[in-house]
């Protein structure tokens, strides 16, 4: 059963149908972030650019896989001053369900790839990224809107699956990323038409 529905997966994401709509762009969003919901971090603002491919296969059903380079991270509840900032290159792949016109709800994972991590307050920056994990994932669920003029904005969320550091406060594990994303793309090549 497993197999029948990884095998129908695969065929949904990454078959190419004559009808299908293809196009590349590029994508920019501005992030706010945290990391879990202890009172130790609030939320702090960080932004993300790349590119994107997607397919709108079906009239109800698309894809889309980018690679961006985000940023992450949290304020120090206990030093107004302090930030962790974590530097990731991250792809998301999401399946696009679309149910009004060019509207569409998304479902997926995100993969990413810690390049750095700091905290800085005022005349101080410490590089913190041998204690935090190189891989992060994280679920993503969203919804957009593609334009008519070749462009889609949207709204995400995201909840890290896996543990930044590997420590826990008390009995329940906080240090995850939890992201908040606003985010505007342009297509910049369309293809099969």
């Amino acid at each position: 059963m497993i197999a029948n529905k990884a095998l129908f997966l695969f065929f949904i994401l990454f078959s190419i149908k004559a009808q299908a709509q293809t196009v590349w762009g590029i994508e920019g969003a501005a992030n706010v972030s945290t990391l879990g919901t202890s009172s130790i971090y609030k939320p702090r603002l960080g932004y993300a650019f790349g590119t994107y491919y997607a397919q709108h296969l079906e009239e109800q059903y698309g894809w889309k896989i980018g690679l961006q380079y985000s940023l992450l991270g949290a304020r120090d509840a206990t030093n107004t001053l302090g930030r962790l900032s974590y530097h990731y290159l991250s792809v998301p792949l999401v399946l696009k369900l679309y149910f009004a016109d060019n509207t569409y709800a998304e479902v997926g994972p995100q993969i990413g790839y810690l390049l750095r991590a700091k905290y800085h307050e005022t005349g101080i920056s410490q590089d913190r990224t041998d204690v935090v994990k190189k891989w992060d994932i994280m679920g993503l669920v969203g919804l957009g809107y593609e334009t008519d003029f070749g462009g889609n904005v949207g709204l995400r969320f995201g909840y890290g699956i896996s543990n930044t550091t590997g420590a826990t406060t008390g009995n329940s594990l906080v240090f995850r990323n939890l992201l908040f994303q606003f985010y505007v793309g342009i297509n910049i090549k369309e293809f099969g038409k």
